[in-house]
């Protein structure tokens, strides 16, 4: 084969690896797309529907504890366990449905979203968590865009569940501010933990796509800020991992949306 022959063979076969990768991302895109429709669904079922219908129930069972004099004794401490699971159920729908899509996320906004699972996350792991917001976010008037917010709630949900699961780390800390010159939002999460293995850092490095080797989370983390136009960034070693990413928080990130708009439609 000639040398010319030779190129023609390596572009095209460099083309079908940037068509597969691109047809890669896409799927992502829509496969984020649906699973954030599902969850705000789920979510919604759960706190209107289920909890409302457990709270009924505990009425019910309250009711007839008031009533329950001719009650054997067996049958007051069924009636006692069961008023205790129904407590039990409806605090686990209520975590569910937030871990699911918070309702404060849309209500009030990512920052008040991100203090109440600081705080339920301390609770439930145990680990020392912290959380700083620098102030021109906290003072700004005007709320991010819906799908940034979004973006950023799930990317620490993801990162945390990380720390808690593998990395080790009995410290972590999650940053968030606002880059004025370059109207970025910065968000940094930080754990001391054993840092990731080497198998994922060249995957990383290489920008590989694939789930096998990154993980759905990594993955999933890293094709949330792809759809956005932002920046996705890893360091790790022994001593732990830096987690950073850089959003646009501007017009570029209406560019974004609408450009996703198009690839789901």
């Amino acid at each position: 084969m000639t040398p010319s022959g030779s190129s023609d063979v390596e572009a095209k076969s460099r083309k079908g690896k940037g068509n597969a990768d691109l047809q890669l991302r896409r799927v992502y895109e829509r496969t984020l797309h649906l699973e954030e429709e599902a969850r705000r669904r789920i979510a919604s079922e759960l706190y209107n529907s289920t909890s409302q219908e457990l709270a009924a129930l505990r009425i019910n069972l309250a009711v007839i504890r008031k009533s329950s004099i001719s009650l054997g004794s067996k049958a007051k401490r069924a009636l006692a366990d069961c008023l205790t699971l129904s407590d039990n159920c409806c605090r686990e729908i209520r975590v569910l449905s937030h871990l699911l899509h918070p309702p404060m996320l849309d209500e009030f906004g990512l920052i008040s979203a991100l203090r109440t699972y600081a705080r339920g996350y301390r609770e439930q792991t145990g680990i020392r968590l912290r959380l700083t917001i620098d102030k021109p976010l906290q003072e700004k008037r005007e709320r991010l865009p819906r799908k940034l917010e979004a973006t950023l709630f799930r990317i620490v949900q993801e990162a945390l569940a990380n720390v808690q699961l593998h990395s080790g780390s009995r410290t972590a800390l999650i940053e968030l501010r606002c880059d004025a010159p370059s109207k970025n939002v910065v968000l940094r999460i930080t754990d001391h933990g054993r840092g990731l293995p080497s198998r994922v850092v060249r995957a990383l490095d290489k920008e590989e796509p694939d789930a096998s080797t990154l993980g759905i989370g990594l993955c999933g983390m890293r094709e949330r800020v792809r759809q956005l136009g932002g920046n996705f960034q890893v360091q790790t070693g022994k001593t732990g991992t830096i987690l950073t990413v850089l959003l646009p928080a501007g017009r570029n990130v209406r560019a974004a949306l609408s450009r996703e708009a198009n690839v789901l439609s």
